[in-house]
């Protein structure tokens, strides 16, 4: 497969994919629960430790996430909760991100192996 486009596939997986979580999530009207719940809230306090930056801003966000998780995802989700403030599923959109970094990756690295 050409490089020019195997690089348009992976924008339109990343597009579609992109498509389906927003399709989900206007869908989706139940509260979140159980680790979504979770995932939120801790979203929302690394963006609450954000919102403030002072010298102690690693301390900030550290204790804004008392369960034994790194806190990837929720400093990931946290700009998400800037742009959607009063929309419980922003964190969600996160995982666009990733998804957009892991396929990206595989392309680089296929192209890269490819020569």
């Amino acid at each position: 497969m050409k490089p020019r486009i195997a690089l348009l596939l992976v924008i339109a997986i990343v597009c579609l994919h992109a498509a389906a979580i927003a399709k989900w999530l206007a869908a989706d009207a139940r509260q979140p629960r159980g680790e979504t719940a979770r995932y939120f809230i801790q979203t929302s306090r690394v963006a609450d430790a954000l919102a403030s930056p002072s010298p102690e801003i690693f301390t900030n966000i550290h204790n804004a996430i008392p369960e034994p998780y790194p806190p990837l995802l929720a400093i990931a989700g946290a700009p998400f909760l800037y742009i959607w403030p009063d929309d419980v599923d922003a964190a969600v959109y996160s995982q666009i991100l990733f998804l957009a970094i892991a396929a990206f990756g595989a392309y680089a690295i296929g192209n890269k192996l490819r020569g």
